[in-house]
């Protein structure tokens, strides 16, 4: 929460003595109020970006064709793996209008997908170890 935000009431920052801890905000029932007289505007907003754009509508059809056909829900990291590796040119502040992440949570789960394609590759590239011959004889087991 800004301290724009916080200075016209609409909520506060509280900061936890606990080290380790983040600060949260809570909405005052000013804030809760401008919330709600914005949401609908915003909801159509972020609806008419995604509709406008022919490769976020495909993305979007393809995603939730996916998951129609799986026998479980998808985590909003799996969601957004599976747009950034079927869709690699699609900008994040679309996967989050689809996914309805943070821009934050997207950031991360796209981070953390490029380490896990990075060390794949690393290690698909090394080499294998070269092991000493080993010749079965027969003639050496004891019967």
């Amino acid at each position: 929460m800004t301290d724009e935000a916080v200075n016209a009431g609409l909520g506060k920052r509280n900061y936890p003595k606990k080290a380790g801890t983040f600060p949260f905000d809570v909405l005052s029932p000013k804030g809760q109020e401008w919330i709600d007289q914005r949401w609908d505007d915003a909801v159509q907003t972020m609806a008419s970006e995604t509709a406008s754009n022919p490769m976020v509508t495909t993305a979007k059809d393809c995603l939730d064709k996916f998951k129609a056909s799986r026998r479980s829900d998808m985590t909003p990291q799996m969601e957004v793996c599976f747009l950034s590796d079927h869709f690699p040119d699609l900008l994040q502040v679309d996967i989050c209008r689809i996914t309805g992440a943070s821009p934050r949570m997207v950031s991360l789960h796209v981070n953390t997908r490029a380490d896990q394609i990075r060390a794949w590759k690393a290690w698909k590239a090394k080499t294998l170890p070269t092991t000493k011959l080993v010749i079965f004889n027969p003639t050496l087991i004891d019967a």
